[in-house]
């Protein structure tokens, strides 16, 4: 079998690199009829670009309405996706440096990564590369929103996106020479062997390769998809090439392959991609598509809730490019704030599961409405449905209601959606509501905290109970039927609190004889004076503090009185 470059030594060369981009690149452009046709580029022509010096000269800020656009309206440009790291930040226009970087940038200004997507676009002989840290002006306000608002037609009008994936500010360059075949803790992870096919057959010589993990996803667990910004990138760029060690990585609608010569259906790779499954399906019935984007989309805030920000308060600025991207594969529907109007009911079953909350994220926190995850101060946040990822799964058999109806809402930002603030005045952010309510009566007790979400007492009942088997008194999980977190605080004390019943699930069949019925509930308190004074209920705000589920052996026993409701104002 031939060997292919980066077969024959543990990390390829930056030529090896650059000669794979190329090949691929090629292939996908020039197959656009069959496997890519969904790979080309949608047109864009970002406000600010950088040449990149196909013509000899230095690298120099270029204005959008400058350059060459195709028939489509499109320039001809590639993409940088890199960390700006927590240190020194990286190279920056400014007003002050606009008018220099205009004419030339200067080569001993050019942090690596910087310096090493220009040398790939040049070598794909593309002119024009898209950086954010150069081709905004970082302190101009109006311009960082107004291009930011843009990011997902800038990233899919690409010709490709570079993803510098294992640099952890723009020092480190697009090829990083950290790592190995097996997170660099083992030597030479090749092997030759030999293989025959049948007693008559000649032997053959073979070189394996050793993976750690499935390469399938490996393109999304690197340094690169722990930063708040780069999802989006990630996600919005129709190719995208990962530089990784001990290879590259090239990922596009049609196919996902190696440098070492592995190559998989788009439709393979796509079962262990966050970044696919919030493309619709075509061919699928119209209500089984739009689930697929809804669960898509929960991956989604997962993941993105878990990774960190340079600047904390971007944490809502960096979600404006997919929460575009996803409203277009849904189709007609409303966003707000990180939730969507027609499965609000279910997009409020955010939990926190952080066990402290991130205190960087706190100021971010009073700023923002309660009901939005975004103002959640957890690292990690689950978005789920009946805590599914306990293996508690609800079956097809299984009876699902909405309790929670969405009445009216309103989100009024200063500037543009998402890149700009929320108004300062009290209504700026609110949703109204009407669900059943309870007041349900919570304990925290020290065996529940073990648990994460925990476990909590309610309604002052016994947490111990009879073992059939031993006859002794016993203290396990099940049946303790109440679990739950509070968004931004670890509750010590007993308290009753005020619920609204989002959701509830009842099982046709007798596999958990405690819990055929379960009911998903958010946890609120008045907000502000209110707390002391609630003569009119009707006319009260309230804030989310935290989510709970409870369970019930009898589907005719619940919780909450479906006919005992309230209108419910949240802020």
């Amino acid at each position: 079998m031939a060997l292919q470059p980066s077969w024959q030594t543990t990390i390829p060369t930056p030529n090896e690199n650059i000669a794979a981009i190329k090949s691929w690149l090629r292939d996908c452009r020039e197959n656009k009829a069959n496997i890519h046709v969904d790979c080309q580029p949608v047109p864009c022509t970002p406000r600010r670009l950088i040449h990149t010096g196909l013509d000899g000269t230095p690298p120099r800020l270029v204005h959008g309405r400058t350059v060459t656009v195709d028939s489509g309206g499109g320039a001809d440009y590639a993409t940088l996706s890199h960390c700006w790291g927590g240190g020194k930040l990286p190279l920056q226009t400014t007003r002050e440096t606009l008018g220099q970087f205009s004419e030339a940038i200067p080569a001993e200004l050019l942090p690596k990564t910087f310096s090493d997507a220009l040398q790939i676009a040049r070598e794909l002989r593309i002119p024009h590369i898209w950086i954010d840290a150069l081709c905004i002006v970082q302190d101009d306000n109006q311009e960082w929103q107004a291009e930011a608002v843009r990011m997902d037609s800038i990233y899919r009008g690409s010709q490709f996106t570079i993803a510098a994936s294992q640099s952890k500010d723009s020092s480190g360059g697009c090829f990083s020479d950290r790592g190995g075949l097996w997170d660099g803790s083992s030597g030479n992870m090749f092997f030759r062997t030999t293989i025959t096919c049948g007693p008559n057959e000649k032997s053959n010589d073979l070189i394996v390769r050793l993976y750690k993990d499935d390469i399938r996803g490996r393109a999304e667990h690197n340094i690169l998809s722990t930063r708040g910004w780069t999802l989006q990138e990630q996600l919005l760029s129709t190719r995208l090439v990962s530089c990784m060690t001990p290879e590259i990585l090239w990922s596009c609608q049609g196919v996902y392959q190696t440098q070492g010569g592995l190559h998989f259906p788009r439709q393979e790779a796509a079962r262990f991609s966050l970044l696919h499954s919030t493309k619709a399906h075509n061919g699928l019935p119209r209500a089984e598509a739009e689930e697929i984007v809804r669960r898509g989309w929960w991956r989604l805030v997962n993941n993105y809730s878990g990774r960190r920000f340079t600047f904390p308060s971007d944490r809502v600025a960096a979600m404006a490019g997919t929460v575009r991207y996803v409203g277009e594969q849904l189709g007609d529907d409303d966003s707000i704030l990180g939730l969507w109007k027609k499965s609000f009911a279910r997009d409020l079953g955010w939990l926190r599961l952080s066990n402290e909350p991130d205190q960087k994220l706190l100021p971010l926190a009073d700023s923002l409405p309660s009901w939005s995850w975004l103002a959640c101060p957890g690292t990690a946040i689950n978005a789920f449905d009946f805590w599914n990822d306990w293996g508690d799964t609800t079956a097809a058999e299984d009876t699902v209601r909405n309790h929670l109806e969405l009445l009216d809402w309103k989100v009024e930002w200063d500037g543009m959606p998402y890149t700009s603030t929320l108004k300062k005045h009290h209504a700026a952010a609110y949703v109204r509501v009407e669900a059943p309510v309870c007041e349900i009566s919570i304990t925290p007790f020290p065996d529940g905290d073990l648990s994460n979400p925990p476990y909590y007492q309610v309604f002052g009942e016994s947490l111990t109970f009879p073992d059939d088997d031993s006859k002794k008194t016993t203290n396990i999980p099940i049946p303790w039927r109440c679990a739950g977190q509070f968004d931004s605080t670890k509750i010590t004390d007993s308290g009753t609190y005020l619920c609204l019943l989002l959701r509830s699930r009842t099982r046709t069949e007798k596999v958990w004889a405690d819990r055929r019925l379960a009911e998903m509930f958010l946890i609120v308190e008045p907000v502000g004076e209110q707390q002391q004074q609630q003569q009119d209920a009707a006319a009260t705000k309230y804030k989310r503090i935290g989510l709970g589920l409870i369970y019930a052996q009898d589907p005719d026993a619940p919780t909450f009185d479906l006919e005992r409701k309230m209108c419910v104002t949240l802020v």
